[in-house]
């Protein structure tokens, strides 16, 4: 059953990314987009060696006014962020 579950899951989330990519327009001159990596992992090995962590989070705020435009990203890797 375990296996049915992560195999579902591993499916949906190939899947889910064209679904989830977005922009969001907040004003005429100002957008988001961003997305969130996650993974999973089970080994197969007795007791409970499954794991689900983030691997990547990004924010991206984009400014676009003529003839300028900006882009501001905000990374987060599990463990670091950037600017």
């Amino acid at each position: 059953m375990k296996k049915n579950l992560i195999a579902l899951l591993a499916a949906g989330a190939a899947l889910v990314p064209s679904a989830m990519n977005a922009e969001i327009i907040l004003t005429e001159d100002l957008s988001v987009t961003g997305y969130i990596d996650l993974f999973a992992a089970d080994n197969d090995l007795p007791g409970d060696n499954s794991t689900v962590d983030l691997a990547e989070f990004e924010l991206a705020f984009n400014f676009t006014t003529e003839p300028y435009f900006a882009t501001v990203e905000l990374s987060f890797d599990g463990s670091d962020a950037s600017f």
